[in-house]
């Protein structure tokens, strides 16, 4: 998803084990995904990006034995190994959004790799990061989880 200013109210994107990109842009420029990571070039200035829920309930997914039904994340790329997710931006406000890449198999995952040029703020209960493994592959190998340019 690549745009100006992004906001997602009460909003799921799911890619289970797969990978989530999210630009957030204020000028001309240039996104560009690698295998490694989203590459945002030439930009003045970078969008802002809300994440916000409100309601308390979660969409779910059955994971089946021994997880069964499990509430999903705002952006998450949870699965046999977590999947990646890409955020970049100016700022990020996250309202009881959560960012989820969790573990729930034998496969590595991959993380959260989150930059910024300005500042990011989590407010309300459930507002976080999370890579977690559940099983016995590692969670979120190899990203840090915030950093600026």
């Amino acid at each position: 998803m690549i745009g100006g200013d992004i906001s997602l109210s009460n909003a799921t994107l799911y890619a289970p084990a797969g990978r989530i990109n999210l630009a957030a842009v204020g000028s001309v420029g240039e996104v560009i995904p690698t295998e490694t990571g989203l590459n945002v070039q030439a930009f003045r200035t970078l969008g802002t990006f809300m994440l916000e829920q409100r309601l308390a309930e979660r969409p779910t997914v059955n994971l089946g034995d021994p997880f069964g039904e499990v509430p999903l994340g705002n952006l998450d790329a949870s699965g046999q190994g977590g999947g990646a997710i890409f955020i970049r931006g100016g700022q990020w406000v996250s309202r009881g959004g959560s960012v989820l890449t969790n573990t729930y198999g034998d496969q590595e995952g991959r993380g959260v790799d989150v930059v910024l040029s300005g500042a990011a703020q989590f407010e309300g209960d459930g507002a976080g990061i999370e890579a977690t493994t559940f099983a016995t592959g590692d969670a979120g190998v190899g990203h840090p989880a915030c950093r600026q340019p």
